[in-house]
């Protein structure tokens, strides 16, 4: 079946003896539902076919009846419970939640749960995870707890298309439900981070469970973000599953949570028409081809690597634009320490990329793209600087991040009580260094040091890129923006006079590259 001994074990259950209808079942075959089973739907779709076919799965049975475990205790047997492939959890969804709080953060329950993300065991060792919580379905009253902690992806609702079972609830991906838990945070923050498909959601049923939307007797339907959080643990366990097998190494929460965000795209439809980011839909929708398949060069920094210790350091990653048309976006993540109150940020770091020349600072924002100027964030521990497709090839790429504020240990067991880890994913990267670009100009002169307007002067170089500009009235001409270090084959054409080729190299900025006539015609 969709989900079996194969690859489900269950956790310790700590007291727990009833309770199973099936709301568990359905969100594990949405992650990792993998047998095909009949019947198919109207488009020839399996049921129940999850995200990530055969991921592992360990059943932590906390809302059962009976149980009674400590949250200390769910994320402690999560990370050193030995699942299907002999090793403890890496990611954890959590489609559940308690009530409204005015999207205000405590250190009593937001900061308990942005602390199991830095460290979930009771032991003495260090073991992250990952945890994916649904944003809640209580609309406009905000999101249920504890979803709005810092270092959680806390997912709400966007529609699915399968308007046989949700009607107009399920008719266009871009539009947003109506009772999917809104933000932002009461500090300001971004919450949601995402939003996934969860409405009319299709899989596995559990037995002979009793909640509503039975397709049959092996399949059911189901609305809510539960679901929606479903998705992006399987698209979670999709990326962790690459970036081991390339990686070798585990990838760390914040590199997940960055490459989540980085993939996502905006959404236009009924309440989600505000352009990101937003307190309804977050950074968007994610999208696996921009995760995994993204046909574009890619760059990805994983905090195990290295972190900053002391205020003003920073960190670079130097590059150019891989393809002028595609998008460039840059995502930078961290696990902050957990927070006593509002505001919650505890270490605060700074996104800054350059492109071609030009400043942007994460998270300022206009029509869904970065802007040049605005103030850096002090309240995010995620920030992004997105632009639109059209940058040129080569053109310089920057990324630098900066410690702007140490307060507490983001880099658990080193010894240091103020530094911190972090971070990026880059989508559009070329590790190729970008041409330095200068400025020439000159007068196109006769030979007897007349300027000669009008004159057409082309520069070619090597790969037969050429640039071409006219004289003006006195002969003056000017390039800007040349791409440099490398030679130009140089061609002027008059009516009236006649310039021979000549090759120049342009290695600086040139301000008296005059060009002489050899004759008249």
């Amino acid at each position: 079946f969709y989900i079996s001994t194969l690859n489900a074990v269950n956790g310790p259950l700590r007291g727990t003896t009833a309770g199973a209808l099936g709301h568990g079942h359905l969100n594990a075959t949405i992650i990792a539902g993998a047998t095909p089973y009949g019947p198919l739907d109207s488009l020839f779709y399996n049921y129940g076919i999850g995200v990530a076919p055969r991921a592992n799965i360990l059943s932590i049975p906390r809302n059962r009846l009976g149980y009674t475990g400590t949250d200390e205790q769910v994320y402690n047997d999560s990370v050193v419970t030995p699942g299907p492939n002999g090793a403890g959890a890496l990611i954890s969804n959590n489609s559940w939640g308690n009530g409204t709080n005015g999207n205000v953060y405590t250190s009593t329950v937001e900061g308990r749960f942005d602390g199991y993300v830095q460290d979930a065991s009771l032991d003495i060792g260090i073991d992250p995870i990952s945890l994916i919580f649904s944003a809640g379905n209580d609309g406009a009253n905000g999101l249920t707890r504890p979803k709005v902690a810092k270092n959680l992806i806390s997912v709400g609702n966007s529609e699915s298309l399968r308007t046989d079972l949700g009607g107009t609830d399920a008719n266009n991906i871009d539009d947003l439900s109506s009772d999917s838990s809104r933000g932002p945070t009461a500090d300001g923050r971004i919450k949601p981070d995402v939003v996934a498909p969860g409405t009319a959601i299709t899989g596995g049923r559990s037995g002979t469970d009793s909640l509503r939307g039975n397709i049959g007797t092996a399949h059911r339907w189901s609305s809510g973000t539960s679901h929606s959080a479903a998705h992006v643990t399987g698209m979670a366990a999709l990326f962790a599953n690459w970036w081991y097998v390339s990686q070798f190494v585990r990838p760390s929460p914040a590199l997940i949570k960055a490459a989540i965000i980085n993939s996502a795209i905006d959404m236009n439809g009924a309440n989600s028409s505000a352009s990101i980011p937003n307190g309804s839909e977050g950074w968007g929708r994610p999208n696996l081809k921009n995760m995994l398949n993204t046909g574009v060069g890619m760059k990805h920094h994983n905090d195990d690597l290295v972190g900053l210790s002391a205020p003003g350091q920073g960190f670079f990653i130097n590059g150019s634009v891989a393809d002028a048309n595609k998008p460039v976006r840059v995502t930078l993540v961290w696990t902050d320490p957990p927070g006593l109150a509002d505001p919650a940020l505890v270490n605060n770091l700074d996104l800054k990329v350059t492109v071609d020349g030009v400043v942007y600072k994460g998270n300022v924002f206009s029509n869904g793209f970065s802007v040049p100027g605005g103030t850096a964030d002090n309240r995010n521990n995620v920030e992004n600087v997105f632009l639109p497709a059209g940058t040129p090839v080569g053109r310089g790429l920057q990324v630098e991040v900066t410690a702007t504020a140490l307060n507490g240990d983001g880099i658990l067991n080193n010894g240091d009580a103020t530094d911190q880890a972090f971070s990026v994913v880059i989508y559009n990267y070329s590790s190729q260094a970008a041409p330095a670009f200068y400025n020439v100009s000159g007068q196109v002169r006769s030979a007897n040091g007349r300027g000669i307007g009008m004159a057409r002067v082309r520069f070619t170089n090597s790969q037969g890129i050429t640039r071409e500009v006219f004289s003006n009235p006195l002969g003056y001409y000017s390039f800007t923006q040349l791409a440099g270090n490398q030679n130009y084959t140089v061609n002027v054409v008059s009516k009236r006079y006649t310039f021979a080729q000549r090759v120049e190299p342009v290695n600086g900025n040139i301000s008296n590259l005059n060009i002489t006539s050899t004759g008249t015609p």
